[in-house]
């Protein structure tokens, strides 16, 4: 469906914004315009999201996503199973939201839709922001958390690569497997060099 779409719209558009290199491939492929695109070199205003002096809870864990396939949050929610001493905060709404339900353990809260003047506290007290996605742009609740200090954890899609240095300013996955999630994760809480 979202290749339909995008095809759709593509042709209608006469601007295309981008913030990385690997956007721009994947739309040059579907249009042979460049004075369409406009590189947009900083999307988020992060004087709304200041870093935090707050304690953060180390076992805290926060995912802003909407409940699509393409976030793959079941996978997230599978390994939370493996990582009971985590406490898992899932933020945001959509169309798997009963079945993402069903499976979830106890350590997993589902918070629903909230506006950032509501998740910006919870991002300030999380150690880790995390996103399980198959494709990506370059997502904005990632940026909203480095920008309050707390430690991404994605995969390895998209311009993420871009922004995140595996291991110095957050934890890149090869893939979102469910075995990779909880390695990831258990990794990323024993570093000592990012706090």
């Amino acid at each position: 469906y979202y290749r339909i779409i995008e095809d759709y719209n593509i042709k209608r558009v006469k601007k295309i914004l981008y913030h990385g290199k690997e956007t721009l491939l994947f739309y040059s492929k579907l249009v042979n315009n460049d004075s369409k695109f406009i590189k947009v070199d900083q999307p988020v205003d992060t004087s709304k999201f200041n870093l935090s002096n707050i304690n953060r809870e180390n076992k805290q864990i926060i995912c802003i996503a909407r409940f699509t396939k393409q976030k793959a949050l079941n996978k997230l929610i599978l390994s939370a199973k493996d990582l009971n001493e985590f406490n898992f905060l899932i933020v945001g709404s959509g169309e798997l939201e009963q079945e993402l339900k069903k499976i979830a353990p106890s350590n997993v809260k589902f918070l629903g839709f909230l506006s950032p003047n509501e998740y910006i506290p919870l991002l300030q007290k999380s150690r880790f922001i995390i996103l399980t996605s198959e494709f990506e742009g370059l997502p904005y609740a990632i940026l909203e958390g480095m920008s309050c200090g707390t430690i991404p954890i994605t995969t390895a899609v998209g311009d993420l690569p871009s922004v995140i240095k595996d291991g110095e300013n957050g934890f890149l996955m090869n893939d979102n497997k469910v075995d990779t999630i909880i390695k990831t994760i258990t990794l990323a809480s024993q570093n000592k060099n990012l706090n």
